[in-house]
C-alpha cells in the first residue's frame, strides 16, 4: 500500500510502512490518530508503546476495540473482501471470504499504558472496532489523550 501512495506524497504528506521511520522523519507531533488499528496487528502491546512513545501531543484513538476481562482475546475475524476498503473490487478480483488474526487487548492494560503518559480528555462510544467474541466482554470506544 505504502509503495503505491509514494506517487501521492507532497512536502505536507508522505507514508511509511515503518513506524519509527515515520516519527523519526516528523520529529515532532501534534496529533496522531489511530483508527481501528490495533485490532489488525501482529502485536498490539509492541505498537501501543510506540504510539505512547512518540510524544505526540494528542492522541485520537478511534474504533478501538478491548476486552474488559484481564486477558487479550485473539480471534479470526472474517469479512469480504469488498467490505474491506471503498468502492469496487480492482478489475480482476473476485468477491470472496478472508479471515485474518484480530486483536482485543485487555482494557485494563491498555489504560494502565496509556495513562502513564497521557490524560484521558474524552471517551466516546463507536462499537465499529468490535463484534461479540463468547465468553468475553468486548466494549467498543474511542479516546481523545493529551500528553502530560
Amino acid at each position: 500500500m505504502v509503495k503505491y501512495a509514494k506517487e501521492l506524497e507532497t512536502d505536507e504528506l508522505s507514508f511509511y510502512d515503518n513506524f519509527a521511520e515515520a516519527i523519526k522523519k516528523l520529529n515532532n507531533v501534534d496529533l496522531l490518530h489511530t483508527s481501528g488499528t490495533l485490532q489488525c496487528v501482529d502485536n498490539p502491546q509492541k505498537y501501543l508503546s510506540e504510539i505512547l512513545n512518540c510524544n505526540a501531543q494528542w492522541i485520537l484513538f478511534n474504533k478501538l476495540g478491548l476486552n474488559k476481562l484481564d486477558r487479550d482475546v485473539i480471534t479470526i475475524h472474517s469479512s469480504k473482501l469488498s467490505w474491506n476498503g471503498i468502492g469496487n473490487l480492482p478489475e480482476g478480483y473476485t468477491d470472496r471470504w478472508v479471515k485474518y488474526p484480530f486483536n482485543f487487548p485487555a482494557e485494563s492494560k491498555f489504560l494502565a499504558a496509556v495513562e502513564k503518559k497521557y490524560s484521558l480528555v474524552a471517551r466516546f462510544n463507536d462499537l465499529s472496532g468490535m463484534y461479540a467474541v463468547d465468553g468475553e466482554e468486548i466494549v467498543g470506544y474511542g479516546l481523545l489523550c493529551k500528553l502530560k
